[in-house]
Protein backbone atom coordinates (compact mmCIF):
# COMPACT_ATOMS: atom_id res chain seq x y z
CA UNK A 1 0.00 0.00 0.00
CA UNK A 2 1.38 3.41 -0.93
CA UNK A 3 2.25 5.81 1.82
CA UNK A 4 -0.66 8.33 2.07
CA UNK A 5 1.64 11.34 1.94
CA UNK A 6 3.23 10.14 -1.28
CA UNK A 7 0.16 8.53 -2.83
CA UNK A 8 -1.21 11.86 -4.01
CA UNK A 9 1.90 12.50 -6.06
CA UNK A 10 4.70 15.01 -5.93
CA UNK A 11 4.80 18.11 -3.79
CA UNK A 12 3.60 20.12 -6.76
CA UNK A 13 0.52 17.93 -6.98
CA UNK A 14 -0.60 18.53 -3.41
CA UNK A 15 0.02 22.25 -3.78
CA UNK A 16 -2.34 22.17 -6.75
CA UNK A 17 -4.88 20.36 -4.56
CA UNK A 18 -4.59 23.16 -2.02
CA UNK A 19 -5.27 25.73 -4.74
CA UNK A 20 -8.31 23.77 -5.94
CA UNK A 21 -9.61 23.35 -2.38
CA UNK A 22 -9.14 27.08 -1.83
CA UNK A 23 -11.72 27.54 -4.59
CA UNK A 24 -14.18 25.24 -2.81
CA UNK A 25 -13.28 21.88 -4.41
CA UNK A 26 -14.24 19.33 -1.74
CA UNK A 27 -12.74 16.40 -3.65
CA UNK A 28 -9.36 18.13 -3.68
CA UNK A 29 -9.69 18.79 0.04
CA UNK A 30 -10.53 15.11 0.64
CA UNK A 31 -7.15 14.23 -0.87
CA UNK A 32 -5.43 16.80 1.34
CA UNK A 33 -7.09 15.38 4.45
CA UNK A 34 -6.05 11.83 3.57
CA UNK A 35 -2.52 13.03 2.94
CA UNK A 36 -2.04 14.94 6.19
CA UNK A 37 -4.47 13.29 8.61
CA UNK A 38 -1.91 10.98 10.23
CA UNK A 39 0.47 13.88 10.74
CA UNK A 40 -2.28 16.06 12.23
CA UNK A 41 -3.47 13.34 14.61
CA UNK A 42 0.09 12.36 15.55
CA UNK A 43 0.92 15.97 16.38
CA UNK A 44 -2.31 16.41 18.37
CA UNK A 45 -1.58 13.22 20.28
CA UNK A 46 1.89 14.51 21.20
CA UNK A 47 0.20 17.51 22.82
CA UNK A 48 -2.89 15.89 24.35
CA UNK A 49 -1.58 12.36 25.10
CA UNK A 50 -4.99 10.99 24.12
CA UNK A 51 -5.80 9.59 20.68
CA UNK A 52 -9.55 10.19 20.84
CA UNK A 53 -9.11 13.85 21.74
CA UNK A 54 -6.33 14.06 19.14
CA UNK A 55 -8.73 13.00 16.39
CA UNK A 56 -11.27 15.56 17.62
CA UNK A 57 -8.67 18.34 17.51
CA UNK A 58 -7.37 17.27 14.10
CA UNK A 59 -10.88 17.13 12.65
CA UNK A 60 -11.68 20.63 13.93
CA UNK A 61 -8.38 21.86 12.49
CA UNK A 62 -9.23 20.49 9.04
CA UNK A 63 -12.70 22.04 9.17
CA UNK A 64 -11.20 25.43 10.00
CA UNK A 65 -8.54 24.92 7.34
CA UNK A 66 -11.17 24.51 4.64
CA UNK A 67 -13.06 27.59 5.81
CA UNK A 68 -9.92 29.71 6.03
CA UNK A 69 -8.03 28.50 2.95
CA UNK A 70 -8.65 31.82 1.11
CA UNK A 71 -6.40 33.47 3.71
CA UNK A 72 -3.49 31.11 2.92
CA UNK A 73 -1.40 32.96 0.35
CA UNK A 74 1.26 30.28 -0.23
CA UNK A 75 -0.04 26.74 -0.88
CA UNK A 76 3.38 25.32 0.04
CA UNK A 77 2.89 26.70 3.56
CA UNK A 78 -0.15 24.46 4.15
CA UNK A 79 1.55 21.79 6.35
CA UNK A 80 3.00 24.29 8.83
CA UNK A 81 -0.24 26.31 8.74
CA UNK A 82 -2.22 23.16 9.51
CA UNK A 83 0.10 22.46 12.46
CA UNK A 84 -0.75 25.84 13.96
CA UNK A 85 -4.46 25.14 13.56
CA UNK A 86 -4.08 21.76 15.26
CA UNK A 87 -2.19 23.43 18.11
CA UNK A 88 -4.99 25.97 18.49
CA UNK A 89 -7.67 23.30 18.81
CA UNK A 90 -5.53 21.21 21.15
CA UNK A 91 -5.15 24.28 23.35
CA UNK A 92 -8.92 24.77 23.30
CA UNK A 93 -9.48 21.18 24.40
CA UNK A 94 -6.84 21.45 27.12
CA UNK A 95 -8.32 24.66 28.50
CA UNK A 96 -11.80 23.15 28.40
CA UNK A 97 -10.59 20.15 30.43
CA UNK A 98 -12.83 17.86 28.40
CA UNK A 99 -13.02 14.27 29.54
CA UNK A 100 -11.94 11.63 27.01
CA UNK A 101 -14.87 10.11 25.13
CA UNK A 102 -14.56 6.93 23.10
CA UNK A 103 -16.31 7.32 19.71
CA UNK A 104 -19.21 4.91 19.32
CA UNK A 105 -17.71 3.11 16.33
CA UNK A 106 -14.56 2.39 18.32
CA UNK A 107 -16.34 1.50 21.54
CA UNK A 108 -18.27 -1.24 19.78
CA UNK A 109 -15.25 -2.82 18.11
CA UNK A 110 -14.52 -6.40 19.18
CA UNK A 111 -11.15 -7.98 19.80
CA UNK A 112 -9.42 -10.11 17.20
CA UNK A 113 -11.37 -13.34 16.99
CA UNK A 114 -8.11 -15.28 16.69
CA UNK A 115 -6.73 -14.01 19.99
CA UNK A 116 -7.70 -15.41 23.36
CA UNK A 117 -8.64 -13.15 26.28
CA UNK A 118 -5.22 -13.55 27.91
CA UNK A 119 -3.43 -12.68 24.66
CA UNK A 120 -5.63 -9.63 24.17
CA UNK A 121 -5.03 -8.50 27.75
CA UNK A 122 -1.27 -8.94 27.40
CA UNK A 123 -1.27 -6.96 24.16
CA UNK A 124 -3.26 -4.15 25.75
CA UNK A 125 -0.91 -4.03 28.75
CA UNK A 126 2.14 -3.92 26.48
CA UNK A 127 0.66 -1.14 24.39
CA UNK A 128 -0.23 0.83 27.51
CA UNK A 129 3.35 0.52 28.77
CA UNK A 130 4.75 1.58 25.41
CA UNK A 131 2.50 4.63 25.18
CA UNK A 132 3.29 5.53 28.78
CA UNK A 133 6.97 5.56 27.77
CA UNK A 134 6.20 7.79 24.78
CA UNK A 135 4.16 10.16 26.92
CA UNK A 136 7.03 10.40 29.43
CA UNK A 137 9.27 11.93 26.75
CA UNK A 138 9.72 15.67 26.57
CA UNK A 139 7.16 17.39 24.33
CA UNK A 140 9.68 17.97 21.53
CA UNK A 141 10.90 14.36 21.65
CA UNK A 142 7.33 13.08 21.80
CA UNK A 143 6.27 15.21 18.84
CA UNK A 144 9.18 14.07 16.66
CA UNK A 145 8.53 10.43 17.63
CA UNK A 146 4.78 10.58 16.96
CA UNK A 147 5.20 12.28 13.57
CA UNK A 148 8.04 10.04 12.40
CA UNK A 149 6.54 6.72 13.40
CA UNK A 150 2.77 7.08 13.06
CA UNK A 151 2.88 6.36 9.33
CA UNK A 152 6.44 6.44 8.08
CA UNK A 153 6.77 10.16 7.38
CA UNK A 154 10.23 11.17 6.23
CA UNK A 155 12.58 13.48 8.10
CA UNK A 156 12.00 16.14 5.45
CA UNK A 157 8.24 15.90 5.86
CA UNK A 158 8.44 16.14 9.64
CA UNK A 159 10.88 19.03 9.30
CA UNK A 160 8.52 20.94 7.01
CA UNK A 161 5.53 20.36 9.24
CA UNK A 162 7.36 21.53 12.37
CA UNK A 163 9.26 24.32 10.59
CA UNK A 164 12.57 23.21 12.09
CA UNK A 165 15.77 21.98 10.37
CA UNK A 166 16.10 18.29 9.53
CA UNK A 167 19.09 18.14 11.86
CA UNK A 168 16.88 19.25 14.74
CA UNK A 169 14.38 16.47 14.01
CA UNK A 170 17.24 13.95 13.93
CA UNK A 171 18.56 15.11 17.29
CA UNK A 172 15.12 14.89 18.89
CA UNK A 173 14.57 11.40 17.51
CA UNK A 174 18.03 10.28 18.68
CA UNK A 175 17.34 11.59 22.17
CA UNK A 176 13.89 9.93 22.21
CA UNK A 177 15.29 6.57 21.08
CA UNK A 178 17.94 6.71 23.78
CA UNK A 179 15.29 7.27 26.42
CA UNK A 180 12.94 4.65 25.01
CA UNK A 181 15.74 2.06 24.55
CA UNK A 182 16.26 0.58 21.10
CA UNK A 183 14.32 -2.60 21.80
CA UNK A 184 11.17 -0.58 22.48
CA UNK A 185 11.30 1.49 19.27
CA UNK A 186 9.60 -1.18 17.06
CA UNK A 187 6.85 -1.47 19.70
CA UNK A 188 6.41 2.31 19.66
CA UNK A 189 6.06 2.31 15.88
CA UNK A 190 3.48 -0.49 16.03
CA UNK A 191 1.48 1.19 18.79
CA UNK A 192 1.37 4.54 16.99
CA UNK A 193 0.36 2.97 13.69
CA UNK A 194 -2.43 1.09 15.44
CA UNK A 195 -3.90 4.46 16.45
CA UNK A 196 -3.44 6.23 13.12
CA UNK A 197 -6.78 7.48 11.76
CA UNK A 198 -8.27 5.30 9.04
CA UNK A 199 -10.39 6.05 5.97
CA UNK A 200 -13.30 6.96 8.22
CA UNK A 201 -11.52 10.11 9.37
CA UNK A 202 -11.57 11.81 5.96
CA UNK A 203 -15.17 10.67 5.50
CA UNK A 204 -16.21 12.31 8.78
CA UNK A 205 -14.48 15.56 7.80
CA UNK A 206 -16.30 15.52 4.46
CA UNK A 207 -19.66 14.90 6.13
CA UNK A 208 -19.06 17.77 8.54
CA UNK A 209 -18.14 20.11 5.70
CA UNK A 210 -21.22 19.15 3.71
CA UNK A 211 -23.40 19.92 6.71
CA UNK A 212 -22.04 23.45 7.20
CA UNK A 213 -23.06 26.32 4.91
CA UNK A 214 -19.90 27.89 3.52
CA UNK A 215 -20.02 31.52 2.43
CA UNK A 216 -17.44 32.84 -0.01
CA UNK A 217 -16.05 36.31 0.61
CA UNK A 218 -13.84 38.78 -1.18
CA UNK A 219 -10.75 39.77 0.79
CA UNK A 220 -10.56 43.08 -1.08
CA UNK A 221 -13.93 44.15 0.38
CA UNK A 222 -12.69 43.84 3.95
CA UNK A 223 -11.56 46.81 5.98
CA UNK A 224 -7.95 48.03 5.86
CA UNK A 225 -5.77 46.16 8.30
CA UNK A 226 -7.20 42.80 7.25
CA UNK A 227 -5.83 39.73 8.98
CA UNK A 228 -6.72 36.00 8.75
CA UNK A 229 -8.42 36.26 12.15
CA UNK A 230 -10.65 39.07 10.94
CA UNK A 231 -11.60 37.23 7.76
CA UNK A 232 -12.35 34.06 9.71
CA UNK A 233 -14.66 35.94 12.08
CA UNK A 234 -16.34 37.79 9.24
CA UNK A 235 -16.99 34.69 7.16
CA UNK A 236 -18.27 32.74 10.18
CA UNK A 237 -20.60 35.61 11.14
CA UNK A 238 -21.92 35.86 7.59
CA UNK A 239 -22.43 32.08 7.50
CA UNK A 240 -24.54 32.19 10.66
CA UNK A 241 -26.58 35.17 9.45
CA UNK A 242 -27.33 33.64 6.06
CA UNK A 243 -28.10 30.25 7.61
CA UNK A 244 -30.70 31.98 9.80
CA UNK A 245 -32.15 33.72 6.75
CA UNK A 246 -30.81 37.19 7.51
CA UNK A 247 -29.68 39.24 4.53
CA UNK A 248 -26.00 40.12 4.62
CA UNK A 249 -24.80 42.88 2.26
CA UNK A 250 -21.09 42.41 3.06
CA UNK A 251 -20.73 45.73 4.90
Amino acid sequence: MEHPLRGVGSVGDWELRVISARGGDLSAFDAIVRRFQDMAVGYAYSLLKDFHLAEDAAQEAFLQAFRDLPSLREPAAFPAWLRRLVFKHCDRITRGKRLPVVPLQEATEVADAGAGPLDALARQETEAQVLDAVEALSEKERTATALFYINGYSLDEVSGFLEVPVGTVKRRLHSARARLRERMVPLVEDALKQHAPGEGFAHRVRQALEGVPLISFNLHNLLPGWSPEVSCFSSCLRSVMEYLGTTCDGS
